[in-house]
């Protein structure tokens, strides 16, 4: 007999301290708010964009980490494209127009190149935020005078240096590296009319080559804050500083997908 009142009082003070934890306390305040069917019936997306923005105020009003709220990682495959308001979302200082021409051209980038769970599509997604400042850039500044003659890029014949300056979303340079994208995508106009990956429709398909070139997917496979970082210091070298500001767009992004 007294061995079960004592497990009843340790399962009631178990409870107490799942009952007051903060993070486990506003995920389930916030599941109850999005489980409407006004939400539901939306489907998977508009569900995680409710959760998101719950949490993102509770934790505001309590003045709480939002860290603390990341989801446990899943290599599940996603089911469906990527939504308008998603996008919004990621990409907050994007406007609808930048969204509305981006949509399609991601989603079928990362279907034709199997950015397809939720760890591979946050890692490639905070990327592309932060290489394109949130769609805005496809394209370099600069006339791309300063690769002419680079011959380890493949740049051997007069104007390359600007016919095959960077370009695209994670910004591929030389007629090498447009080569070998041409011959990934398929589509000729890479080689013969480089400027298009310079658009929505080019950029984000020779993203998801480059990504898989460089195998990047396996560290995003890991959904860990280190393997995020290698996966960074592919595009930033040695700018270090701004590890952080990836982080965050990461975990924007997780907690969005749900992962």
């Amino acid at each position: 007999m007294l061995t079960r009142v004592l497990l009843v009082i340790t399962l009631v003070l178990c409870l107490a301290v799942i009952d007051a934890s903060p993070t486990v306390r506003i995920r389930s305040f916030c599941s109850r708010s999005c489980s409407s069917a006004a939400v539901t019936n939306r489907g998977r997306s508009s569900y995680h964009l409710c959760i998101l923005k719950c949490i993102d105020s509770r934790t505001k009003q309590e003045g709480l980490d939002k860290k603390s709220f990341e989801a446990a990682p899943s290599n599940q495959l996603l089911i469906g494209d990527l939504s308008f308001d998603q996008l919004q979302y990621i990409f907050p200082n994007a406007t609808q127009q930048q969204i509305y021409h981006s949509l399609a051209p991601l989603n079928i980038a990362m279907t034709t190149f199997n950015i397809n769970t939720c760890p591979r599509r946050a890692a490639f997604l905070a990327q592309v935020a932060a290489e394109t400042d949130h769609l805005k850039k496809l394209e370099e500044d600069g006339s791309g005078e300063q690769y002419e003659g680079k011959t380890h890029l493949g740049n051997v014949f007069d104007g390359d240096g600007f016919r095959f300056k960077g370009r695209g979303a994670f910004r591929i340079v030389g007629r090498t590296s447009y080569l070998l994208a041409y011959r990934s995508i398929g589509k000729d106009a890479v080689l013969w009319n480089p400027s298009v990956v310079a658009t929505p429709e080019y950029a984000f398909l020779v993203a998801g080559w480059y990504w898989n070139d460089a195998e990047l997917y396996s560290w995003a496979d890991e959904n860990t804050p280190t393997s995020f970082d290698r996966i960074t210091k592919v595009f930033t070298q040695h700018q270090y500083h701004i590890l952080e500001q990836r982080q965050e767009l990461w975990r924007r992004t997780k907690l969005l997908l749900g992962c």
